[in-house]
């Protein structure tokens, strides 16, 4: 059974919905407020998991979600593929 998204409401200091606003403009685009912290939360926990990788394996697979997820933020798709720098 798929699960149905869950209501947070958030209240923001003004610098940081300030911040969130100054970002989302920066963005191709231009995603709500609400997408662009959706966005910004996901991208902020996929760079947290990298920071608890541990060395090998899982630090390469949460280095990937992070750069998938940090393309998916900014571009609103998914993310290129990484080019391949090993010849």
């Amino acid at each position: 059974m798929e699960r149905k998204p869950t209501r947070f409401e958030l209240r923001l200091p003004p610098d940081l919905a300030d911040n969130i606003d100054a970002w989302r403009r920066d963005v191709p685009d231009i995603p709500p407020r609400a997408e662009a912290a959706r966005r910004l939360i996901e991208l902020g926990l996929a760079a947290y998991a990298y920071t608890q990788a541990s060395p090998g394996d899982d630090e390469e697979r949460a280095r990937s979600e992070l750069l998938k997820k940090v393309g998916q933020s900014r571009l609103g798709t998914e993310a290129p593929k990484e080019p391949d720098i090993s010849s």
